[in-house]
């Protein structure tokens, strides 16, 4: 199947509060990059939604559809992106709920979703039927309150991030790289900071990877801090503190990440902070601090050469040039609405026929 698209499409969750009726709405987003603008603006789709979606796992087998997972709750569905319907729930094991992210395996002959035990916190892999979502086997996380997951080294290993336990709690906050075939833990980077989660990460090649961090559970979230750690090949995952006049910014929560790779750049959202944050893969030192009011989500246009970042208190996307880094000429700062955490790319395609 060829791609239609060059930058591709821009997919993101939003809530958002009907003004006749003042009842909160949730939805998914679809702006195509490459449609052309109507009107100085492009048009947005939009797929009605029974619950917040956090992440989106996209089938390889059938590209027009994806997976989206609730964060810390009970809601999952299978989505047909070319004809903006749902098609079925996805439902998380008894005693446990969605913890946001999933993943389908490079074949397509599962889906990988990451669930939380609701009494223990414990980490735990659904591995589910692509057909209809039963639970064929589960395997652990290695940690607690996960989170993110990604496939790596071909669709062997599964990289997962696991929030650890509260303040206090002696399960460390870490990423785990668990053997797909085997369930068995082959590595875990615990990060270095207590006062941090393992929230969200961007992985590249020989397991070195970024990491955004929330502050603890049980730490107030108003004043702690969050914050960028990386990990580079063949070094210890590291918080990065400086500069502080930066850094100090991360108040509440650093949201979401992304790598580019020609560059061997990250840049990592700060949403309470109105801060987003470009660093180096090769030093970790930080590159730009680049005010913008709210920025949560990030993702690579399909062609690799735009950051597209949703910001702002009307969730519209914004454009940035990966390589050299700056904003992008001409972008139209409303392409979209997405008010949810994260944005993804999707390759525009559609059903056989």
């Amino acid at each position: 199947m060829s791609p239609l698209s060059e930058l591709g499409v821009i997919v993101g969750p939003t809530r958002y509060l009907d003004p006749k009726t003042q009842s909160v709405h949730h939805s998914l987003d679809l702006v195509d990059l490459d449609a052309p603008a109507e009107g100085g603006r492009r048009p947005t789709n939009r797929m009605v939604l029974s619950f917040f979606a956090h992440g989106f796992a996209p089938s390889p087998a059938r590209p027009w559809q994806a997976a989206l997972f609730e964060k810390r709750g009970p809601g999952g569905a299978y989505v047909d992106l070319a004809s903006n319907t749902v098609i079925s729930t996805i439902a998380p094991m008894s005693g446990h709920a969605f913890y946001g992210h999933g993943t389908f395996t490079r074949s397509g002959d599962a889906l990988l979703a990451v669930e939380m035990s609701l009494d223990t916190r414990d980490g735990t892999i659904s591995v589910r039927d692509p057909s209809d979502f039963t639970v064929l086997d589960r395997f652990p996380t290695y940690g607690a309150a996960p989170h993110d997951c990604h496939l790596v080294e071909d669709g062997a290993v599964l990289a997962i991030t696991n929030g650890g336990g509260p303040t206090g709690d002696p399960r460390a906050p870490s990423v785990t790289f668990v053997d797909v075939a085997t369930r068995a833990l082959l590595e875990r980077f615990e990060v270095d900071d207590p006062a941090i989660n393992a929230g969200h990460v961007a992985m590249t090649g020989a397991r070195a990877f970024a990491l955004v961090s929330a502050p603890r559970d049980g730490l107030p979230e108003d004043t702690s801090l969050g914050g960028v750690s990386l990990r580079l090949p063949g070094a210890k995952l590291v918080k990065r503190r400086t500069p502080p006049q930066v850094t100090r910014r991360f108040v509440g929560e650093s949201l979401s990440v992304c790598v580019h790779e020609p560059s061997r750049t990250v840049l990592a959202t700060h949403p309470y902070g109105n801060v987003a944050t470009l660093w180096s893969l090769e030093t970790g030192s930080i590159l730009a601090a680049i005010d913008l009011p709210s920025p949560r989500g990030v993702t690579l246009t399909l062609d690799g050469r735009f950051f597209a970042v949703s910001a702002g208190a009307q969730a519209g996307l914004l454009l940035f040039e990966a390589s050299p880094f700056k904003l992008a000429p001409n972008g139209d700062p409303t392409l979209g609405r997405f008010g949810g955490s994260h944005v993804y790319t999707w390759r525009k395609c559609a059903a056989p026929s």
